[in-house]
């Protein structure tokens, strides 16, 4: 599988529902939205996903008792 088929099937949340990059891109273009829009979109929820993931790994290194 390529690198862009992988991409652009990896699941992210869409309105509260798991939907493919595919399907937002097809979605979010079906109602007019300029490319440049999705584009940033895209961006953005990149981002708060990795922000999200840091601050997970932040707050379970808290709790984990030392071993």
């Amino acid at each position: 599988m390529s690198a862009t088929n992988k991409y652009l099937d990896e699941l992210i949340s869409y309105g509260g529902e798991p939907t493919t990059r595919a399907e937002v891109i097809a979605d979010m273009q079906r109602m007019g939205t300029p490319q440049p829009c999705i584009d940033r979109w895209l961006q953005g929820q990149e981002l708060a996903a990795r922000l999200r993931a840091q601050r997970e790994r932040l707050s379970l290194r808290i709790f984990l008792p030392r071993i």
